[in-house]
């Protein structure tokens, strides 16, 4: 399953009219095109743009939620399961996804990535990239190494992609 599945990190809170829903949805069919499937919380939001890009581009969505979050999976989830703690369900992201993948979103996004971005560092990712999509990351990324004790090294387990054919081609090169 990790082989063909990218876990999607984002805002369970965004309006599906937000350009962030919208962006979303590109991303979700360009997933799918590119032959792989979603793994993401399930919920709403952008969560549930990409999900909806990718299913009518014809891929498949699974969600991974909390037992004490009340939301029910959105309505292209085909599977879904809910765990007790966020350690599990970061585990079972790490588990069975080949990449990760960040659009845009708030705290629980952010805590997202930088679990992954250290796990990465540590050296247990091991060929399972880490991507930020769009242009409010790379801010975040050079000031975290400004302001932070950060290796140059581990600056590499996070690759910025500034758009949708670079989501493509960064894709295209998981093949």
């Amino acid at each position: 399953m990790r082989g063909k599945t990218i876990a999607v990190f984002g805002s369970a809170i965004a309006d599906p009219a937000d350009e962030a829903c919208r962006q979303a949805v590109l991303a979700g069919r360009i997933i799918a095109e590119a032959g792989f499937n979603i793994l993401c919380g399930g919920y709403g939001g952008v969560m549930e743009a990409t999900c909806r890009g990718c299913t009518e581009a014809g891929g498949k969505c699974a969600g991974i939620g909390l037992t004490r979050f009340t939301a029910q999976p959105n309505k292209y989830i085909t599977r879904f399961k809910a765990v007790e703690t966020l350690g599990k369900r970061l585990d079972y992201f790490e588990k069975h996804s080949r990449a990760f993948l960040a659009l845009d979103g708030g705290i629980g996004t952010v805590t997202e990535v930088m679990f992954f971005w250290d796990i990465a560092k540590a050296g247990f990712l091991e060929g399972r990239p880490i991507f930020l999509l769009g242009e409010h990351w790379p801010w975040l990324v050079q000031e975290l190494k400004k302001r932070f004790i950060i290796k140059n090294t581990y600056m590499s387990c996070v690759r910025c992609l500034p758009g949708m054919s670079a989501l493509k081609t960064a894709l295209e090169q998981l093949q």
